[in-house]
């Protein structure tokens, strides 16, 4: 994930290989890109070269590199220099960054940009459409003459024009970005590939009841709240004649 380093606008990014031996550093400023291969245990000496005076243990190191809030920063020459402190303790770190090329830009960071902008616009058109059949549904249930009893909760019908003049640059914009993407072999490989993670219900949501089986379960539910109601009645008339019987007999000792 993509961190601040808000006193010189910059954007890094730290990751650590599968086995935890080798650390990754990207540091971008939007436009340009660079980035160093380091193995922890390269890491940690350089450490120790550069704080000579205090020695610090492996994970205090790990998790110093990973924030976002160094007292000093210099970026100059492809060397990225941060200090913290740590339980009062200064911390110094060095980055030799390497700027990556046009290719490994639209790799690393275009991309991935790329597939996030057109996963969203594709999320949010199924949003629209689950929205717009609750809606439906909803609208269904007070036809049938089902009344909400709980007002709080109520919801006025989505306004799906309204919503869409509201977004209208951002959905032009989406939709020049969406022509790009379709010509982006990594962005269509991503897309299938997260297409494929999603559950079979994700994928292949369950059709909604017919209007007739609606009405059907509608009416079973309602007859069974008729027959718990006529029970409790029952059982009612029949506790209060049971008071009045041991009135009675109180009453004529």
């Amino acid at each position: 994930m993509w961190s601040f380093l808000s006193s010189c606008n910059l954007f890094f990014k730290l990751e650590f290989s599968e086995d935890g031996n080798d650390v990754c550093y990207h540091l971008t400023n939007v436009k340009n890109m660079w980035k160093e291969n380091l193995s922890l245990s390269e890491a940690f000496k350089r450490v120790k070269t550069l704080n000579r005076l205090i020695k610090f243990n492996d994970d205090t190191i790990k998790e110093t590199i990973l924030r976002n809030d160094p007292e000093f920063v210099e970026f100059k020459d492809n060397e990225l220099i941060l200090k913290y402190k740590v339980d009062g303790d200064p911390f110094k770190f060095t980055w030799k960054l390497v700027q990556l090329s046009a290719d490994e830009f639209l790799e690393h960071f275009t991309n991935p940009l790329m597939f996030c902008v057109e996963v969203l616009a594709k999320e949010n058109e199924k949003l629209k459409a689950v929205i717009e059949q609750k809606d439906i549904e909803i609208e269904q249930f007070k036809i049938e003459g089902n009344v909400l009893r709980r007002t709080t909760v109520a919801t006025l019908p989505f306004d799906m024009k309204a919503y869409d003049e509201r977004n209208s640059k951002l959905n032009s914009i989406t939709k020049d970005f969406h022509e790009i993407a379709n010509t982006m072999d990594f962005v269509q490989k991503k897309l299938k590939e997260f297409e494929a993670t999603k559950s079979p219900e994700a994928k292949s949501p369950k059709k909604s009841p017919s209007t007739k089986s609606k009405k059907r379960s509608l009416k079973t539910q309602l007859y069974n709240e008729r027959l718990k109601r006529l029970k409790q009645d029952k059982n009612k008339a029949q506790y209060e004649e049971s008071e009045d019987s041991e009135e009675i007999l109180k009453n004529g000792t």
